[in-house]
């Protein structure tokens, strides 16, 4: 078991990254029925064409952080558990990962942008992860991101949330992004 930390921000858009990066294909679904931990199998598709498939489990470990258990899985397990929380109400999460390194060439961190294409309701929202060592850490983030607010700790952000109830989300990245602008003028 690994212990993940890691801080939220939700974008304006998808951003134009010039720097190296790569996108991988992720599709998700969650266990509805596990309401203390974050129980989900993903298919993820990388950019040389091979498909790798996990079954996770995270168990809340404080702000900003989890405990997670992570192994592989065959496609068969993946798509039996995958039908039995889709048959549980839960929708399937698709996005877009881009993910790069960005830093002070000292400490490069890894930063994930999520482009979310999947379920309808949140269609185009974009969350950037950035998985640290301390929850206080501040990264550095770069301009083109445009970040529209930090959601670290939002469970309406979740990707079990969106998985289970994909409005939600929707409607709170509307009023963060409304808030956003109300300070700024503009995303």
């Amino acid at each position: 078991m690994n212990k993940e930390v890691e801080r939220k921000w939700l974008l304006a858009q998808v951003p134009e990254i010039s720097w190296e990066h790569k996108i991988l294909k992720i599709e998700q679904i969650y266990n509805p029925y596990n309401v203390e931990q974050s129980e989900r199998v993903r298919m993820t598709t990388y950019p040389d064409g091979s498909i790798k498939y996990f079954h996770c489990i995270k168990t809340p470990a404080g702000f900003g952080a989890s405990m997670e258990d992570e192994k592989e899985i065959s496609v068969d397990e993946y798509l039996g558990k995958a039908d039995q929380y889709h048959r549980a109400g839960a929708s399937k999460v698709v996005k877009e990962r881009i993910v790069f390194e960005y830093g002070n060439h000292v400490l490069d961190w890894i930063y994930e942008v999520d482009v979310f294409l999947r379920p309808k309701a949140v269609k185009g929202l974009v969350v950037l992860e950035v998985e640290l060592f301390d929850i206080s850490v501040e990264p550095p983030i770069p301009e083109e991101l445009n970040v529209v607010s930090e959601i670290t700790g939002n469970v309406k952000f979740s990707n079990k949330q969106i998985s289970i109830e994909p409005w939600k989300a929707t409607r709170e990245a509307m009023r963060v992004a409304l808030r956003g602008c109300s300070r700024t003028g503009s995303f």
